[in-house]
């Protein structure tokens, strides 16, 4: 972090991050300039943006690869399993059955006990049908 603030103090034409700041993460992140943290930061970080701004239509990331591969993967992966569906509202059918299946839970259960009792029933009285057949024979 120290070298992205290096770079833009001393090689682009604008500090992002002020040259007399002590630690540039804290300071992104206490800010609000920078989203270091989890998806549900990375979540509310692009909500205040989104409340600061009026809404906007696409959100860019600065990928500087600073981390090894298998860590920017995963954040790659993180977001695409959490945040972009959040604001895609990609899951609300998903979260909308999941809701509903729990709120109908006890029912479902008991037309599903109905329904196995009745077999075992329509079973049982098969085999007692063909074992008073067998025997008549």
């Amino acid at each position: 972090m120290q070298a992205f603030a290096n770079y833009f103090r001393d090689v682009a034409t604008f500090p992002i991050i002020p040259p007399e700041v002590g630690d540039p993460t804290e300071w992104l992140i206490e800010t609000g300039t920078g989203c270091i943290g989890t998806p549900d930061d990375a979540i509310a970080y692009i909500e205040r943006l989104i409340a600061g701004s009026g809404g906007f239509g696409v959100l860019c990331e600065l990928a500087q690869n600073w981390a090894d591969w298998e860590a920017t993967k995963r954040h790659y992966e993180l977001m695409a399993r959490f945040v972009h569906p959040h604001f895609q509202k990609s899951r609300e059918l998903l979260r909308g059955s999941y809701d509903f299946a729990t709120s109908h839970h006890e029912d479902f259960t008991g037309k599903a006990g109905a329904a196995i009792q009745a077999e075992i029933d329509r079973h049982a009285t098969r085999r007692s049908t063909e074992a008073k057949r067998s025997a008549a024979e």
